[in-house]
């Protein structure tokens, strides 16, 4: 009977994915490949006016973005629905339905794995695409290394995530290199998220942040005071912290 469960509610969820989020997805990746390259062209040569201070932003834009995957991560795992209008379709469902069954993101395609992730980082590269550093300010030179950074990596933190998911001689060239060389996620890094009590490792783009803020506490706190404010109740709506609770007893 538990499995009859755990596959109908996957088949549901997988079957949110209607045509007309497809087309949005799309039209966000074409909008941010071309406000990105507007913003590469204007930001890439201030890298070489002052590589230091461009490299030392870049690393708080890894790092920004590799928080701020895991905070997108917690917060589709932990708040809200599917019925939610929009946020809960197009983000929270595909969360949802990676938790019934993990391995469903190895059978996305690239539309379907980075088309959300392009249209979240829009809010980003929209103005990252208006700015124009001025090489002697060091903070804008900070700043720019930082957007440059975090502009790349977060429409891609779905399938640095999917990698994770997939055996490493099956993940491209550039892939394995990225996950080797510990700039991008690792499957024994990710692995911890899937398993009780599945709420640590939440950072899906690097992972780096996700034993500071497991060791801390930082999304307990978050959803104590959270709950505090608003008297939600964490995971109160979640389907696919269910079944993985389930899948793991059984």
């Amino acid at each position: 009977m538990a499995d009859t469960f755990e596959h109908r509610s996957a088949q549901e969820l997988a079957a949110g994915y209607k045509m007309s989020h497809r087309v949005a997805e799309i039209i966000a990746m074409v909008t941010y490949a071309t406000l990105a390259g507007i913003m590469y062209y204007h930001l890439v040569p201030v890298a070489g006016t002052r590589p230091i201070t461009f490299v030392i932003g870049a690393l708080a834009g890894y790092f920004a973005a590799d928080f701020v995957s895991g905070f997108v991560h917690w917060f589709c795992d932990t708040w809200g629905s599917v019925e939610w209008p929009v946020v809960g379709p197009v983000f929270i469902r595909t969360f949802r339905e990676h938790h019934v069954d993990p391995d469903s993101i190895t059978r996305h395609d690239f539309v379907e794995t980075n088309g959300a992730s392009c249209m979240a980082v829009l809010p980003a590269v929209l103005p990252g695409a208006l700015f124009r550093p001025d090489p002697s300010s060091t903070l804008q030179v900070l700043l720019a290394g930082a957007i440059a950074t975090f502009c790349a990596l977060i429409p891609f933190t779905t399938q640095t995530h999917k990698w994770a998911h997939m055996k490493i001689d099956e993940v491209s060239l550039l892939g394995r290199f990225l996950i080797k060389s510990g700039i991008l996620l690792n499957h024994d890094e990710h692995d911890r998220h899937h398993h009780a009590p599945f709420t640590v490792g939440y950072c899906i783009t690097s992972g780096r942040c996700n034993k500071l803020l497991d060791r801390v506490g930082f999304w307990r706190i978050a959803e104590r005071v959270i709950t505090r404010v608003t008297g939600a109740i964490p995971r109160e709506d979640d389907i696919g912290r269910r079944a993985a609770e389930r899948i793991a007893a059984e």
